[in-house]
């Protein structure tokens, strides 16, 4: 794994300064990389990479630049280990150096993004769950040619701005089976141009699964393993109490479509992980909602409420440290 040192060589080359959302972010993913596995059948950054286990039993700790591993065996162990990330880019056309925005120097902009691709490459967590990912073509072709190989990309733009979000899968871990898009202002008239993607999953090394076909139970073609849901999405920021109330209306929105859409694809108690930027804190409505709709806050379950209650992945535009980005594991599924 990467010392916080060669994060901060890698995010610092070639003299491209960021922001400190963007620093923080990307050396979290070196932080708090947990192991764990999902039961069988059962089931950042915080901008870290961050695993999800079985039971509390199963559960690990880390240091802060070492990788607890678990390895689980027997039939309740479908996955093995399990690595998410949910990294927020900082889109270039938000990224302001110096007064200027940085997609107006295509080649700063090209240089920051080949500093995180090789994070992300080094990193080589199972699942990327990525916020303001710029549809830009010359972006999105470079991220296709260097983590391509690697990962099946999927993404979704938001419908009136030139960011959305992104969905890495590990291909020699997972085969992508089906995804839907979810645009919140179809659903909300306070979902504003805000998006979430979820994206369907099972083992790439079993049998029986086509990509678009409905999960479901083993096939006569071969044994195939439970599927399992990815979600991501960037919620607005709170300026004000409106967007406090539209954060809330969002994540409802989310939640509900995103089970909709599991459940009509996928077997009773099928694991669902949602990863992103909640740009809120773990005692605010969004959370008390995610955790009131089954969800457990990965990291609290992993590190324990002390040190949950100190993470900070984000300093905003206020200066205001806070920890805003999550991943959630619905409750069935077990985080530990």
């Amino acid at each position: 794994m990467l010392s916080h040192n060669r994060c901060k060589r890698l995010l610092a080359r070639g003299g491209v300064r960021l922001t400190t959302r963007a620093r923080l972010l990307a050396l979290s993913t070196t932080s708090s990389v947990l192991g764990g596995a999902f039961g069988s059948h059962g089931r950042s950054a915080t901008g870290v990479a961050m695993a999800l286990g079985a039971s509390k039993e199963t559960s690990s700790s880390s240091s802060d630049n070492v990788a607890a591993e678990d390895e689980l065996e027997g039939d309740r162990t479908f996955l093995g280990r399990l690595k998410v990330l949910t990294f927020n880019l900082l889109a270039p056309c938000y990224f302001r150096s110096d007064g200027v925005y940085e997609s107006t120097i295509m080649n700063k902009t090209l240089r920051r993004h080949k500093c995180i691709i090789e994070v992300l490459r080094e990193q080589r967590c199972d699942v990327c769950c990525l916020q303001e990912f710029w549809f830009n073509d010359y972006l999105r072709d470079l991220y296709q040619e260097e983590l391509g190989h690697l990962y099946s990309i999927s993404s979704l733009q938001r419908t009136r701005s030139e960011d959305g979000v992104a969905i890495l899968m590990l291909k020699e871990k997972f085969h992508v089976v089906n995804q839907q898009s979810i645009y919140f202002r179809e659903h909300s008239k306070f979902g504003h141009d805000r998006v979430a993607l979820v994206v369907l999953a099972q083992l790439a090394n079993m049998e029986g699964a086509e990509e678009g076909s409905q999960a479901t139970a083993p096939s006569s073609r071969g044994k195939c393993s439970p599927p399992v849901a990815f979600v991501t999405s960037h919620l607005t920021y709170p300026h004000h109490t409106l967007d406090e109330y539209s954060r809330l209306e969002q994540s409802k929105v989310m939640l509900g479509k995103s089970k909709e859409f599991v459940e009509g694809s996928c077997p009773p108690g099928t694991p669902i992980i949602i990863a992103g930027d909640f740009n809120g804190t773990l005692e605010d409505q969004v959370s008390n909602q995610m955790r009131s709709s089954g969800y457990l806050d990965a990291f609290s379950e992993a590190e324990g409420p002390e040190r949950s209650s100190r993470r900070i992945t984000h300093c905003d535009h206020r200066k205001e440290q806070k920890g805003v980005d999550y991943i959630w594991v619905s409750q069935g599924a077990g985080a530990g």
